[in-house]
Formats: C-alpha cells, structure tokens, sequence
C-alpha cells in the first residue's frame, strides 16, 4: 500500500519512484529546503468533535459536544483527518517543524542532504528523509549510506525518527525505514504536545553525531577489505558460523555443511565487488548475501525482510562480523 492519494505530493532523489506515479516529483539533486518547504505547507486545525442527538421536526439536527475529542482538519481543502486525538494534542504545521530541523540540524550538518519529502494519506502523514552519508568500500563498486528520518502522523500516532538505510518514497517504504530503525534502537516517539520540535530535533542532532560512528564503520570496512583470504580460512570462520546444532545429528550436521558450500559458491563468486572478492569483506557480503536471499524460511518477501532487519537472519550477519574482523 503506497498511500499516496489525490493530495498528496512528494519529490525523490533520484532516477524514479517505486510507483511513478505523478505527484510524486523525481529529480538527480538534493531536494532543497525550499522545495520541501512547498510540499509541506498546508494547513492544520484542531477541531471539537460533536455527535448528532437527534433529529426534530421544528428545529432540525442537534448536536451535542464530545467531551476531550477533536479532530485534525486540513483547512485548505476542508478535509478531516480520520483519528481523534485528544486535549494535549498540539497541532504544529510540517512547515513549522521543517523550518526548526533546517535552523538546528541542518544549517549544524552541511554533509546532510534531503533525499525526499511527501506527504501521504492526502497529508495525514508527512515525512522528510535525509541521506546522513556515503561511501564506497575499496573494491566495492555499490555504495553504502546511512539516512535519518523523521515524520509526523497526525493523529495517529506520535511523532517519530530514527536512522536507517532505506530509500523512503512511500507508506510501505516508510515502514520499513521505521522498522529498521526500531531494530537498530535509533527510533524515538514525541507526543503532539508543546517543545515537540525542540524534542524532535535534539534526538536527530544525537543521530546526526553517528557520522563518527559511520567513519569508524567505513575505515574497519576497508581494513577487511584489504585482508585477503585462504580456502582455509574461509573454512573455519564457516565452520565457527554454522556449527551443527546437534552434533551426534546427521540431519544438523548435513544442514550445516550446506550452508558452509552455499556461502564458500557465493565466496568464490565475484560478486560483482572486484577486487575486493577474496577478502574479509568478500566474504562478510557473501554471508549476507546468504542471509538476505539464499537463507531457507519464510517464502513471503515482507517477512523475509523483517527477519532480516530483526531476526535470526540480522543475528547471523553480526556474528559474522564479529568472527571475520576477530
């Protein structure tokens, strides 16, 4: 489900969305504080919620106040919003919030570009996605980037924002983004209520100071990548990854010497990362590449990816880590 309805619209980086559909901007630069600033700004109310007591034939409709329950109207085009939401809700317009991230964490972090903006469910939802930085692996043509994210879900739910690895352009890749960033302990929720920008952005300037920690990730990446590796070797970090369960089991002990030969096929592959193939690196992206599309269990692809982001699956991933930089 994309969400992306009548109102809403939404600019991308890059060569195209998932769904090309029209609203929904594609361009090759950075989307521009200006450019995010348009498709944010529309307007919020918070609205008394009322409920109809009856119908009288001299007076016609009556209406009687819900106590504590409002709804969130778009007053530009007179839309409701589906979700009640309480006394404490405060109504703070995209716009407001955009402008109060540009002044603290971007104008603080120049290396931060948006990668896209968009609302969804005709404005319901609303979210920025900023690509916090990239690099390339010696040897290793693909690159690897780290976003921050944050967005707003008016009435129905709190505010949120994590870091993640996803290209955000729709509901369905905003939960994913979102997911990741629950796995990874990065995402944090702000209720609708007052100081909510200052919140907001003092959890993504903390995100923000994880380009120290991406550095680090990018120079041991680079380090792994420039120790090549034996049969031998490889041989025994797998025989450490995937011990039998069971060892006096022929079923566990032949279920392991299966995963071993799947990685060591994909080890001895090129894997399209050139030089960096028979290395430590070579073998830590063949062991994900088992992981992510080799690993036998569930068939469907959604649950393929939450096991991957936090299931066994990521599970194996670090342990590999930990046992090729060892």
């Amino acid at each position: 489900m994309h969400a992306i309805m009548e109102l809403d619209r939404g600019i991308v980086m890059g060569k195209s969305t998932w769904h090309g559909i029209p609203s929904y901007l594609v361009q090759e630069d950075p989307v521009s504080v200006i450019e995010a600033r348009k498709i944010l700004s529309y307007p919020l109310t918070k609205e008394q919620t009322y409920r109809l007591t009856g119908i009288f034939p001299q007076t016609g409709e009556r209406y009687e106040k819900i106590p504590g329950v409002y709804f969130i109207l778009r007053t530009d085009h007179n839309v409701p919003f589906r979700h009640a939401v309480g006394e404490r809700f405060t109504v703070m317009n995209n716009d407001h919030l955009l402008d109060f991230v540009e002044a603290n964490l971007l104008k603080a972090y120049p290396q931060l570009i948006i990668e896209s903006v968009g609302t969804l469910f005709n404005g319901e939802i609303a979210f920025v996605n900023m690509k916090l930085a990239e690099f390339q692996v010696k040897g290793d043509k693909s690159p690897t980037c780290s976003n921050l994210m944050y967005y707003n879900p008016v009435g129905m739910g709190c505010y949120q924002a994590c870091a993640h690895d996803v290209r955000v352009v729709c509901y369905n890749t905003l939960r994913m983004a979102a997911a990741q960033g629950a796995a990874n302990r990065s995402l944090q929720k702000f209720c609708h209520t007052a100081n909510a920008e200052q919140k907001i952005c003092d959890h993504l300037v903390d995100l923000a100071e994880l380009f120290l920690k991406i550095e680090e990730q990018h120079q041991q990446l680079d380090h792994l990548a420039g120790q090549p590796l034996n049969a031998e070797q490889v041989n025994a970090i797998l025989g450490h990854l995937f011990e039998p369960s069971d060892p006096e089991s022929d079923r566990a002990v032949a279920n392991a010497a299966e995963r071993r030969t799947a990685v060591m096929s994909i080890f001895e592959s090129d894997q399209g990362i050139n030089g960096a193939a028979k290395t430590k690196y070579g073998l830590l992206q063949a062991v994900t590449n088992w992981v992510d599309h080799g690993k036998p269990g569930r068939n469907d692809e959604a649950s393929r990816q939450w096991d991957s982001l936090v299931g066994d699956r990521d599970a194996i991933k670090q342990q590999a880590l930990e046992l090729i930089s060892a």
